[in-house]
């Protein structure tokens, strides 16, 4: 899928920064359109802004609105956007991730950017609500940034279930980073194989069954590189045992993983696979990594 149009949602706190310089980067190196986007809301607004406005409510949200749209476009060109146009700027009222919504849909967004970090500065404090909704309410990739923006994504972590979702997060990392070559990692538990085997059967039984198991995921780790929709020399397959979200932070670590691309549930079973899987704590847990929710 081509990148041709990509929104960013921002609330212009430093924690929103590094979003905003890689929706920059990304929409340069795909020659895509961008649109920024920020919500007002009166309860939010400053009380310094407030009390300018004080006496004007019928024009305070016209000029709130104007003087944040001013502070929008100030806030990227900081951040290296041009001043020669080339982006849109909007300033909305309204509730959060509802406009975000409405608007990435209107537009035909292909991709939302977002920080995880919210005005507070509370780590992931927009990310436990604008964020999670945003994936819960649409079926456009939603891009968390939690790392600063330095150049291009080169590093790029697919967790592989070998489902659909997973061919769909294999393929769209694929079109984020067509000269990078992906590294897709399978992570398999046998504490349970452990559990009904202890006491039971010989030590060296065990290490047969479970190189057994192992060597059954390596080919279909293998196969499913083979029929991926991607070129095979630009994917590269790992397989670890143990617990998923841990194995998935070591590999992160060990490789210095920049973006983490994950494919999630469709809207019935959303809330299971983000409130309770894999999917949630890919989110929240990983550090160190952008990740790219995309939904199937």
């Amino acid at each position: 899928m081509p990148l041709e149009k990509i929104l960013h949602a921002t609330d212009l706190s430093p924690g929103a920064e590094a979003a905003g310089r890689r929706a920059l980067q990304l929409a340069r190196d795909h020659g895509a359109r961008l649109q920024v986007l920020t919500v007002v809301n009166a309860p939010d607004v400053n009380e310094a802004v407030m009390a300018h406005l004080r006496g004007r409510s019928g024009e305070m949200m016209t000029d709130l609105t104007e003087a944040t749209e001013q502070a929008l476009v100030e806030h990227m060109r900081g951040l290296g956007a041009p001043e020669d146009g080339g982006i849109e700027y909007h300033c909305i009222q309204g509730q959060g991730y509802r406009q975000i919504l409405k608007e990435a849909r209107g537009w035909g967004a292909d991709l939302i950017v977002v920080g995880s970090h919210g005005h507070q500065g509370v780590h992931d404090v927009l990310l436990g609500s604008t964020t999670l909704n945003l994936v819960h309410h649409t079926d456009l990739p939603v891009l968390v940034v939690k790392r600063p923006a330095q150049g291009p994504y080169e590093r790029v972590l697919v967790p592989a279930d070998f489902s659909e979702r997973t061919r769909s997060a294999l393929q769209l990392a694929a079109d984020l980073v067509p000269e990078q070559v992906l590294r897709v990692l399978h992570v398999y538990n046998l504490d349970a194989l452990d559990n009904v085997l202890r006491n039971r059967v010989e030590r060296s039984e065990v290490d047969r069954i479970k190189a057994e198991v192992r060597a059954e995921r390596q080919q279909e780790l293998d196969a499913f590189l083979l029929n991926a929709d991607v070129h095979p020399d630009r994917v590269q397959g790992q397989l670890r045992m143990g617990y998923a979200p841990d194995e998935l932070q070591k590999a992160v670590d060990e490789w210095d993983a920049q973006l983490v691309v994950m494919g999630t549930h469709g809207r019935n079973r959303l809330a299971d696979a983000l409130l309770g899987g894999v999917a949630r704590r890919v989110v929240h847990q990983v550090k160190g990594a952008d990740v790219l929710l995309v939904r199937t």
